[in-house]
Parts: structure tokens; sequence; C-alpha cells
């Protein structure tokens, strides 16, 4: 089990843009940039019951009552069951297990010793990491007394991968597989435009000026491994 983590950085830098002999942007041309990260690391622990490894071969004696054959079922016209023929000692013979169950029980599910299911035999420790960066960058240009220009960009990156790391309750277990791996979520978002200041009618026209907003979410979906 993985020991719970939580870590947050960061920076914040802003100024006048001043380049020596090129831009002086002292009362004119500003910038901001600041980044902020997110580290998490924590366990996600659930009791949960899972069928004994008898019961994943077809061997249900231990399960008090009768177990009937599905295939020998007798119906009426109207649709209750006439007759059934029971299964001798409540096993399933193999040739009715469908291989596509058995792969399941047996790749992805813990597989547990004893004749019968026991309530929370097993202890699912589940490790969930969680990674997150955000970017944010604004430049401020002041033209006039009446009018200013701003460019903001923003972008953050979010992954979150849980995984799958089992601890028995009980004397045996078999691997499980993990959840396949979370693809980074990275939305980005810039826009440019003008924002004049003055009297109150410049602040009224000033939402009729054009502006561009760029909205691209890029996500790449990798197919889940088996």
């Amino acid at each position: 089990m993985p020991p719970f983590r939580h870590n947050r950085f960061g920076f914040t830098l802003g100024g006048p843009v001043v380049i020596p002999k090129r831009v002086n942007g002292r009362n004119k041309l500003f910038f901001i940039v600041n980044y902020e990260g997110l580290g998490e690391r924590k366990a996600l622990i659930t009791p949960v019951t899972v069928p004994p490894q008898g019961w994943v071969a077809g061997n249900l004696s231990a399960v008090k009552g009768t177990i009937f054959d599905l295939f020998s079922r007798q119906l009426s016209p109207t649709g209750p069951v006439l007759s059934s023929t029971p299964l001798p000692g409540n096993i399933i013979p193999c040739n009715r297990i469908v291989p596509i169950s058995t792969a399941h029980m047996t790749q992805w599910m813990p597989q547990m010793l004893g004749p019968a299911v026991a309530p929370n035999n097993f202890l699912n420790t589940e490790g969930r990491p969680t990674d997150a960066n955000q970017q944010n960058a604004r430049f401020d240009y002041t033209q006039s007394s009446n009018v200013n220009w701003f460019f903001r960009y923003h972008q953050v990156e979010f992954q979150y991968n849980p995984t799958s790391m089992p601890v028995p309750s009980t004397t045996s277990s078999s691997p499980v597989k993990p959840y396949a791996e979370s693809s980074p979520l990275r939305p980005r978002h810039s826009c440019f435009r003008p924002s004049p200041v003055g009297p109150a009618k410049r602040q009224e026209r000033s939402r009729s000026l054009p502006h561009i907003r760029l909205n691209p979410i890029k996500r790449r979906i990798p197919s889940p491994g088996v």
C-alpha cells in the first residue's frame, strides 16, 4: 500500500517587460506568469467478496440447496418450469463453462482457496496516483489612456492513474491485472483582445469589440491493455 503524499508547488513571476536597448515596457508593457503543480499518492482500501477457486472450476458442492441443469428444463406453454434435472453433486461440468468466463475469473479475479465463500474474503488496495500541472501567462500593453491590450494563455495537464495492488486476506491469491493507464488531459485556452478603459459609454462599447479565442483540447485515448 503506497503511503499518502500530497505535494503542491509552484511560482509566480511578473513585472514590466524590459529589454536593454530594445524594449522599455515600464508603464506600458507588463507580464505575469505562474505555474502550479500537484503530486498526490494515496490508496483506497476496499474489502470485497470473491468466489473461491472451487466455484470458478464449477464445484458448487458446498452450496446449500439443489442446483438444476438449465438445459434440462421443461417449460409449460404459459412459461412456468414443469421439470428440471439436478446437477449431480452440484457440480457444473467443465464443458458447460464458457471459456471467456473462465478467462475472466482466472485473469481478473483473485483466486481464493476454500469450499465456500466467506464475506469480505479479499482486501483490495488500489493505488491512486494523481499528477496535475497548470501554467498561466498574461501580457498587458497600454496603448493609450483609453485602450489596453492583453493576451492570456492557460494550460492544464491532468493525469489520474488508478492501479490495482491486491492484498489477500486468506491463504491464497493470484495476481490481478492493473487497470489500463489513463491518458493525460491537456485543455488549453488563449485569448487576445483590446480592453478599453474610460467613461461608462466606452465600457459599454467594449463588449462589441472583436476578440480571438483558441480552445484546442487534445486527448489521447490509448487502447486498454489486456
